[in-house]
């Protein structure tokens, strides 16, 4: 009778299944739970309470078209903002989307969050200078009617 060379022994063997077995059943859990995230509270709530504006679920926006929404945004205001021109609102709005684009195309950070992030950060820039609180609302309501 001719011998076999083996790797594992049969203990090995079985423990060696076992332990795939349980890599495969974390790794299906794991893809599970990154899908069932759409449509649960948005952790940044409390941004939107500061700022009195509305915080979505997320899942509430689609990735993609967010950011064709917004490039389409971007790519209308930069003639008017050439050389320094344009005004108060169309520089906040394009700074606006600009942060919430860079957001989610680049760190892929949901749309939700960063719509509150963003304005959060521009509420900050902005603070000693005549922007009113309502102005920053209003361009944060704008653009979700938009994303919608």
């Amino acid at each position: 009778m001719k011998k076999t060379i083996s790797f594992f022994t049969k203990g090995k063997a079985h423990c060696f299944v076992l332990l795939t077995g349980v890599f495969f059943l974390l790794s299906v859990n794991n893809a599970v739970a990154q899908e069932s995230a759409q449509g649960t509270l948005n952790p940044y709530t409390h941004i939107g309470a500061k700022l009195d504006v509305t915080a979505y679920p997320l899942g509430t926006f689609e990735r993609d078209h967010a950011m064709d929404v917004l490039q389409q945004i971007l790519t209308g205001l930069k003639p008017l903002l050439s050389n320094g021109g344009g005004t108060l609102t169309q520089r906040l709005r394009y700074n606006f989307c600009n942060k919430v684009l860079a957001d989610i195309s680049d760190n892929y950070i949901a749309t939700e969050i960063s719509l509150l992030t963003s304005l959060s950060a521009l509420t900050a820039e902005n603070s000693s200078t005549e922007i009113q609180q309502a102005q920053l609302r209003s361009l944060y309501g704008e653009i979700v009617n938009q994303l919608q």
